[in-house]
Protein backbone atom coordinates (compact mmCIF):
# COMPACT_ATOMS: atom_id res chain seq x y z
CA UNK A 1 0.00 0.00 0.00
CA UNK A 2 2.79 2.48 0.95
CA UNK A 3 4.43 1.93 -2.92
CA UNK A 4 1.44 2.34 -4.31
CA UNK A 5 0.26 5.56 -2.79
CA UNK A 6 3.90 6.79 -3.49
CA UNK A 7 3.35 5.68 -7.10
CA UNK A 8 -0.31 7.74 -6.68
CA UNK A 9 1.24 11.03 -5.13
CA UNK A 10 4.44 11.21 -7.27
CA UNK A 11 3.67 10.17 -10.50
CA UNK A 12 0.12 8.40 -11.63
CA UNK A 13 0.23 8.66 -15.25
CA UNK A 14 1.85 5.01 -16.12
CA UNK A 15 -0.80 3.45 -13.49
CA UNK A 16 -3.55 5.31 -14.98
CA UNK A 17 -2.19 4.11 -18.45
CA UNK A 18 -1.54 0.71 -17.49
CA UNK A 19 -5.23 0.66 -16.27
CA UNK A 20 -6.76 2.23 -19.20
CA UNK A 21 -4.71 0.30 -21.66
CA UNK A 22 -4.85 -3.30 -20.48
CA UNK A 23 -6.56 -3.56 -17.18
CA UNK A 24 -9.29 -1.61 -18.56
CA UNK A 25 -9.87 -0.08 -14.70
CA UNK A 26 -8.85 3.69 -15.52
CA UNK A 27 -12.02 5.39 -13.17
CA UNK A 28 -10.62 3.47 -10.27
CA UNK A 29 -7.11 5.55 -10.94
CA UNK A 30 -8.71 8.48 -11.89
CA UNK A 31 -11.04 8.52 -8.81
CA UNK A 32 -8.29 8.28 -6.60
CA UNK A 33 -6.32 10.81 -8.59
CA UNK A 34 -9.35 13.58 -8.50
CA UNK A 35 -10.67 12.76 -5.06
CA UNK A 36 -6.70 13.56 -3.72
CA UNK A 37 -7.13 16.74 -5.90
CA UNK A 38 -10.63 17.62 -4.80
CA UNK A 39 -9.35 16.97 -0.89
CA UNK A 40 -7.07 19.31 -1.69
CA UNK A 41 -8.76 22.04 -2.97
CA UNK A 42 -11.12 21.78 0.68
CA UNK A 43 -7.28 22.13 2.75
CA UNK A 44 -6.70 25.11 0.34
CA UNK A 45 -10.05 27.15 0.61
CA UNK A 46 -11.06 30.68 1.67
CA UNK A 47 -11.91 30.50 5.05
CA UNK A 48 -13.72 33.33 7.68
CA UNK A 49 -11.80 32.09 10.67
CA UNK A 50 -11.87 28.53 10.80
CA UNK A 51 -15.69 27.99 8.98
CA UNK A 52 -15.60 27.83 5.10
CA UNK A 53 -16.90 30.54 2.93
CA UNK A 54 -20.22 30.29 1.44
CA UNK A 55 -18.96 30.26 -2.00
CA UNK A 56 -15.97 28.01 -1.05
CA UNK A 57 -18.39 25.46 0.53
CA UNK A 58 -20.28 25.60 -3.03
CA UNK A 59 -17.64 25.73 -4.94
CA UNK A 60 -16.78 22.43 -3.38
CA UNK A 61 -19.88 20.48 -3.83
CA UNK A 62 -20.38 21.61 -7.22
CA UNK A 63 -16.85 19.94 -7.53
CA UNK A 64 -17.75 17.42 -5.67
CA UNK A 65 -21.37 16.18 -7.79
CA UNK A 66 -19.15 16.41 -11.20
CA UNK A 67 -16.94 13.74 -9.66
CA UNK A 68 -19.77 11.74 -8.51
CA UNK A 69 -21.62 12.26 -11.83
CA UNK A 70 -18.12 11.21 -13.82
CA UNK A 71 -17.43 8.39 -12.14
CA UNK A 72 -19.59 7.37 -9.35
CA UNK A 73 -23.26 7.45 -10.66
CA UNK A 74 -24.29 4.41 -12.68
CA UNK A 75 -26.76 6.14 -15.27
CA UNK A 76 -24.05 9.51 -15.60
CA UNK A 77 -20.59 7.65 -15.88
CA UNK A 78 -18.99 6.76 -19.29
CA UNK A 79 -17.55 4.07 -16.48
CA UNK A 80 -18.44 3.80 -12.88
CA UNK A 81 -16.17 2.77 -9.89
CA UNK A 82 -17.32 -0.40 -8.75
CA UNK A 83 -17.91 0.41 -4.45
CA UNK A 84 -20.15 -1.38 -1.89
CA UNK A 85 -23.89 -0.45 -2.27
CA UNK A 86 -24.13 0.86 1.29
CA UNK A 87 -21.50 3.12 0.26
CA UNK A 88 -22.82 4.44 -3.55
CA UNK A 89 -26.11 4.45 -1.93
CA UNK A 90 -24.54 7.36 0.72
CA UNK A 91 -23.18 9.18 -1.96
CA UNK A 92 -26.71 9.01 -3.82
CA UNK A 93 -28.54 9.81 -1.22
CA UNK A 94 -26.14 13.49 -1.10
CA UNK A 95 -25.55 14.60 -4.64
CA UNK A 96 -28.40 12.58 -6.80
CA UNK A 97 -30.35 15.70 -6.37
CA UNK A 98 -27.86 17.69 -8.17
CA UNK A 99 -28.59 15.65 -11.36
CA UNK A 100 -30.88 17.45 -14.05
CA UNK A 101 -31.15 13.70 -15.99
CA UNK A 102 -31.50 11.21 -13.74
CA UNK A 103 -33.79 8.89 -15.71
CA UNK A 104 -31.01 9.10 -18.65
CA UNK A 105 -28.59 7.55 -19.30
CA UNK A 106 -24.77 9.73 -20.24
CA UNK A 107 -24.33 10.22 -24.08
CA UNK A 108 -20.93 9.30 -25.28
CA UNK A 109 -18.72 10.63 -27.75
CA UNK A 110 -16.08 7.68 -27.51
CA UNK A 111 -16.34 3.82 -28.26
CA UNK A 112 -13.36 3.24 -26.77
CA UNK A 113 -12.82 2.73 -22.87
CA UNK A 114 -11.24 6.40 -21.64
CA UNK A 115 -10.57 7.79 -25.29
CA UNK A 116 -7.30 5.23 -25.79
CA UNK A 117 -6.43 6.51 -29.18
CA UNK A 118 -4.08 5.88 -31.73
CA UNK A 119 -0.62 6.81 -30.25
CA UNK A 120 -1.48 4.54 -27.06
CA UNK A 121 -2.07 7.53 -24.56
CA UNK A 122 -5.36 6.78 -22.16
CA UNK A 123 -7.89 9.65 -21.49
CA UNK A 124 -5.35 12.16 -23.65
CA UNK A 125 -7.31 15.07 -21.49
CA UNK A 126 -6.88 13.91 -18.18
CA UNK A 127 -2.98 13.29 -18.29
CA UNK A 128 -2.34 16.37 -20.30
CA UNK A 129 -4.35 18.54 -18.04
CA UNK A 130 -3.30 17.06 -14.92
CA UNK A 131 0.22 18.01 -13.07
CA UNK A 132 1.71 14.99 -12.59
CA UNK A 133 4.41 15.33 -9.89
CA UNK A 134 4.78 16.38 -6.58
CA UNK A 135 7.32 18.73 -7.42
CA UNK A 136 4.52 20.83 -9.29
CA UNK A 137 1.82 23.15 -7.37
CA UNK A 138 -0.54 21.01 -8.10
CA UNK A 139 -3.96 22.00 -9.54
CA UNK A 140 -7.01 22.61 -7.47
CA UNK A 141 -9.51 25.02 -6.98
CA UNK A 142 -7.62 27.11 -5.43
CA UNK A 143 -4.23 28.36 -4.49
CA UNK A 144 -1.89 31.01 -2.72
CA UNK A 145 0.35 33.60 -4.37
CA UNK A 146 3.54 34.14 -2.95
CA UNK A 147 1.89 37.17 -0.79
CA UNK A 148 -0.66 34.54 1.36
CA UNK A 149 -3.84 35.65 -0.97
CA UNK A 150 -6.00 33.10 -2.33
CA UNK A 151 -6.81 32.99 -6.06
CA UNK A 152 -9.21 30.33 -7.80
CA UNK A 153 -8.21 27.62 -10.34
CA UNK A 154 -9.49 25.77 -12.34
CA UNK A 155 -12.03 22.99 -11.32
CA UNK A 156 -11.45 19.74 -10.49
CA UNK A 157 -13.82 18.36 -13.63
CA UNK A 158 -15.34 20.90 -16.55
CA UNK A 159 -19.19 20.77 -15.42
CA UNK A 160 -20.79 17.02 -16.39
CA UNK A 161 -23.50 17.37 -18.62
CA UNK A 162 -25.83 15.96 -16.19
CA UNK A 163 -25.51 18.70 -13.64
CA UNK A 164 -27.77 21.09 -12.95
CA UNK A 165 -26.89 24.52 -14.12
CA UNK A 166 -27.18 27.49 -11.70
CA UNK A 167 -25.48 30.44 -9.03
CA UNK A 168 -24.48 29.40 -5.95
CA UNK A 169 -27.50 31.17 -4.53
CA UNK A 170 -29.62 29.08 -5.85
CA UNK A 171 -27.68 25.87 -4.65
CA UNK A 172 -28.31 24.30 -1.14
CA UNK A 173 -25.36 22.05 0.41
CA UNK A 174 -26.95 19.52 2.08
CA UNK A 175 -26.35 18.26 5.61
CA UNK A 176 -23.71 15.66 5.80
CA UNK A 177 -21.28 17.07 3.07
CA UNK A 178 -18.06 17.63 4.45
CA UNK A 179 -14.54 17.00 3.31
CA UNK A 180 -14.86 13.05 4.41
CA UNK A 181 -18.01 12.84 1.84
CA UNK A 182 -15.44 10.21 -0.45
CA UNK A 183 -13.49 8.88 2.34
CA UNK A 184 -15.29 5.81 2.37
CA UNK A 185 -15.40 5.29 -1.39
CA UNK A 186 -11.69 6.13 -1.54
CA UNK A 187 -10.83 3.48 0.73
CA UNK A 188 -12.42 0.75 -0.99
CA UNK A 189 -11.30 2.10 -4.32
CA UNK A 190 -7.53 2.20 -3.17
CA UNK A 191 -7.90 -1.48 -1.77
CA UNK A 192 -9.34 -2.64 -5.19
CA UNK A 193 -6.80 -1.41 -7.09
CA UNK A 194 -4.46 -2.36 -4.32
CA UNK A 195 -4.96 -6.02 -4.69
CA UNK A 196 -6.02 -6.12 -8.30
CA UNK A 197 -4.60 -3.38 -11.12
CA UNK A 198 -1.46 -2.69 -8.90
CA UNK A 199 -0.52 -6.35 -8.77
CA UNK A 200 -1.08 -6.64 -12.00
CA UNK A 201 0.93 -3.38 -12.85
CA UNK A 202 3.86 -4.86 -10.80
CA UNK A 203 4.21 -7.94 -12.80
CA UNK A 204 3.85 -6.05 -16.02
CA UNK A 205 6.86 -4.09 -15.42
CA UNK A 206 10.81 -4.77 -15.24
CA UNK A 207 11.99 -4.00 -11.61
CA UNK A 208 13.82 -0.92 -12.71
CA UNK A 209 10.71 0.70 -14.49
CA UNK A 210 9.15 0.03 -11.57
CA UNK A 211 11.37 1.93 -9.02
CA UNK A 212 11.41 4.71 -11.77
CA UNK A 213 7.97 5.04 -11.43
CA UNK A 214 8.40 4.89 -7.94
CA UNK A 215 11.44 7.16 -7.65
CA UNK A 216 13.77 4.37 -6.33
CA UNK A 217 10.99 4.21 -3.28
CA UNK A 218 11.63 0.76 -1.42
CA UNK A 219 8.70 -1.71 -2.46
CA UNK A 220 6.33 -2.85 0.38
Amino acid sequence: MDSLRKAMAVKPAPLLEFAATKDFSAENILFLIHVKRWRSAWLAAPRVGMELTGPALTHLFNSAVDIYATLINDRTAEFSINIESKIRGQLDALFESALSERGQSHVHQSSAPFGVQDSGQPYAHELSSMRMHSSDSEKTMWDKRPDGTVVTIEPVFGLHQCVKPGDGAKIMVPEGFSQHVFDEAERSIEYLVLTNTWQRFVKDKAVQQLEDVLECAPLR
